[in-house]
């Protein structure tokens, strides 16, 4: 059975949730920019506040003050571990990128090998040369006048 002060721990922290969540959540946004990472942020602020339940009264004036400082500070610990480097895309544009990559590599792929078969082509073209013919057209450093 669950103890009479669980029970009201729990009303005051629910009743803390809804009055605070939505405030909460888009101060922690103006931080972090992205939706999904702000509601986590309000998340692990109210479940680090029901761990610390037995030190804190939920009655007190101060709690606002307190969740608005562990949201700035978890909001920073956040930003702190992103990857600075990386932006992020909508998944629509990264399929389009991705597109692009793939279309860019298979023509790329395409030029090498018709590139190949032209080299192929004219190697064989300059083998039935005579050997003089070769060398002016494959080594042109022999014939160009040196200053």
């Amino acid at each position: 059975m669950l103890s009479e002060r669980y029970v009201q721990d729990f009303m005051a922290l629910e009743a803390l949730f809804k009055r605070f969540y939505k405030p909460l959540r888009a101060y922690a946004f103006r931080f972090v920019d992205d939706k999904a990472l702000a509601e986590d942020i309000i998340q692990d602020v109210f479940y680090e506040l029901w761990q610390r339940r037995e030190s804190i009264r939920f009655e007190d004036v101060a709690i606002k003050s307190y969740l608005f400082r562990a949201v700035y500070t978890h909001s920073l610990n956040a930003l702190n571990k992103k990857p600075q480097n990386v932006c992020s895309l909508e998944p629509e544009r990264e399929m389009d990128i991705l597109d692009q990559y793939v279309s860019s590599y298979i023509q790329n792929s395409e030029q090498s090998l018709l590139l190949k078969e032209l080299e192929e082509e004219i190697m064989s073209y300059i083998n039935t040369l005579p050997l003089n013919a070769i060398n002016i057209y494959v080594k042109p450093e022999l014939w160009i006048e040196k200053s």
